[in-house]
């Protein structure tokens, strides 16, 4: 005897009397359907996710290709220019080498050149001044006139055109000063500076122009009427 056993799933539960009827029915394929669509949309969704995030990766493998082909490019580029350098200081060296076989002077022009300068040299040493031209002569000349001083000492100093006795002085003691050198008196004291004086100039204007600039990165200018 042949027993025959079947394994089967447990029996689902009988619909209840609200499901034999035509509105029970209705409402039942309704929620059905419902399900059916919710489910149909969800997919939609992750298809559509997958899409773009297909796309995007797509997209970053494409620039990245890109990238890598662009470097493949520059490299090769730049071991042919090595080469090209390579060739050319080859080149380079062997024509230095060349010229430095070249080079040089032949002998008898190096002896002659000798020869030239010796004899320049010679006649220069034997050569002598004038007896008009005496320099001390000339400093003999000088006399002295008058005397500027300031405390500190006298940075820079500038003379004027226009009267001749106008001096303009400048010291280390932070002072520019103008003298009159025919009366050896001081006109005027410009101390409106907080470092040491590095230089004075006159502007020849109608009235006259005092350009005073010092190390305190400033430089003024006064008007002196005379």
């Amino acid at each position: 005897m042949v027993w025959l056993i079947l394994l089967v799933e447990k029996a689902a539960k009988p619909r209840g009397q609200t499901s034999t009827t035509v509105p029970g029915l209705i409402s039942l394929l309704q929620s059905e359907w419902d399900g059916l669509m919710l489910e149909v949309h969800t997919l939609k969704q992750n298809l559509n996710t997958a899409r773009q995030e297909l796309s995007q990766t797509l997209y970053q493998h494409e620039a990245a290709c890109r990238v890598v082909g662009r470097l493949i490019r520059e490299r090769d580029e730049a071991r042919a220019e090595l080469a090209k350098l390579k060739e050319i200081i080859k080149t380079s060296n062997t024509h230095t080498e060349e010229m430095k076989d070249e080079s040089g002077i032949a002998s008898e022009l190096a002896e002659k050149f000798n020869q030239l300068s010796d004899a320049l040299s010679d006649a220069r040493k034997a050569r002598k001044l004038p007896e008009d031209i005496s320099l001390e002569k000339e400093i003999a000349g000088y006399t002295l006139a008058n005397t500027i001083s300031a405390k500190g000492g006298v940075t820079c100093l500038e003379l004027t055109r226009k009267n001749e006795n106008l001096v303009l002085a400048g010291g280390k003691d932070n002072t520019a000063r103008l003298f009159d050198l025919s009366t050896s008196k001081t006109l005027a004291t410009f101390n409106d500076f907080k470092k040491k004086i590095t230089a004075v100039s006159f502007v020849p204007t109608d009235s006259l122009t005092a350009i005073i600039c010092s190390s305190d990165a400033t430089a003024k200018y006064f008007k002196y009427y005379n």
